[in-house]
């Protein structure tokens, strides 16, 4: 049993739907498929119940997706803590790293950005880094040009099946999703919400979709700047969805708008996604290093934090 195995169970565990996670997780159906059967083959117990209408979960899956989760979050903070233990050392040899990076990024990473861009000059003062910020549709031709793309989204089945092979993806943290609403809101008590619920609710563009406007009769909304999302939450009481990637500094500057964590949903895989033809430099490498570290911190501190 690998850890990217329960990695692939947690996900449609939350997701309840094998064609989401599949999407979620950048693999085909099938190739999920096999490996949920394989979990089942090892511990010679039914994890899921098959029908026409899709897979559901056993009380032994329920059971195992218990045990998957705690598994999962005592490895991540072994990672992360051994990851920055070592990142001093590791420091030493980046600082003689020379090069130039280029990193496409979305909207919702300007909250981090000036950070970032600090925290790196300090690890890898040799590199200069260019970042480019990019709201614009994911399509074949930006995914195919030669550089690097930060992103906190899934890409359509579509355009992955097209690109098939000519891409790499490498995770760097699957930051779990927040809806954000008014503290008047009637769902400001609840300790989670559904992922259907809660998209119900939204009438703001998400910034972790800037492409998609959601409509209600008061209001229709589209932006790509995340505190304009959280200044409208809080003087209209409009709703919009957070990565938990951003919670810990923007509880800090928004302390009246209440964050709910979606319940049955993994939430947004951020990766870095590059043509499978472009090479990787050393300075890509200490950069990408980087970045696993950063995100993952944050993500641990917004666990700490609640």
């Amino acid at each position: 049993m690998k850890i990217e195995h329960l990695r692939y169970f947690q996900c449609f565990a939350n997701s309840k739907s094998i064609n989401q996670a599949a999407k979620e997780l950048y693999i085909s159906q099938q190739h999920l498929n096999r490996i949920l059967t394989s979990l089942e083959s090892e511990l010679r117990v039914t994890l899921f119940e098959r029908s026409k209408r899709g897979m559901t979960l056993t009380e032994d899956g329920k059971k195992f997706a218990k045990y998957a989760g705690k598994i999962l979050t005592e490895y991540s903070a072994m990672q992360n803590y051994f990851f920055m233990r070592r990142s001093a050392d590791e420091a030493l040899d980046q600082q003689a790293v020379s090069g130039r990076c280029v990193l496409y990024i979305p909207p919702f990473i300007s909250v981090h950005l000036s950070d970032l861009i600090s925290k790196f000059k300090e690890v890898a003062p040799g590199i200069t880094l260019t970042c480019i910020e990019d709201s614009r549709q994911i399509t074949e031709t930006s995914l195919t040009s030669n550089h690097l793309h930060f992103l906190g989204y899934y890409i359509d089945d579509q355009t992955l099946e097209k690109l098939n092979g000519k891409l790499n993806i490498i995770p760097i943290v699957q930051s779990r999703t927040y809806l954000c609403v008014n503290q008047s809101s009637p769902v400001a008590a609840l300790k989670e919400i559904s992922a259907e619920e809660g998209m119900a609710l939204v009438n703001t563009v998400s910034p972790i979709s800037p492409i998609d406007t959601f409509r209600s009769d008061q209001l229709i909304f589209s932006s790509s700047n995340v505190y304009q999302h959280l200044d409208s939450v809080v003087q209209n009481g409009t709703v919009c969805t957070m990565p938990d990637i951003l919670l810990p500094k923007l509880k800090a500057m928004y302390p009246d708008v209440v964050m709910i964590p979606f319940s049955d949903t993994p939430g947004s895989p951020c990766s870095i996604v590059y043509p499978s033809t472009y090479v990787l430099s050393d300075a890509d490498e200490v950069l990408i290093s980087f970045l696993k570290a950063y995100f993952q911190n944050l993500q641990l501190i917004a666990q700490q934090s609640g």
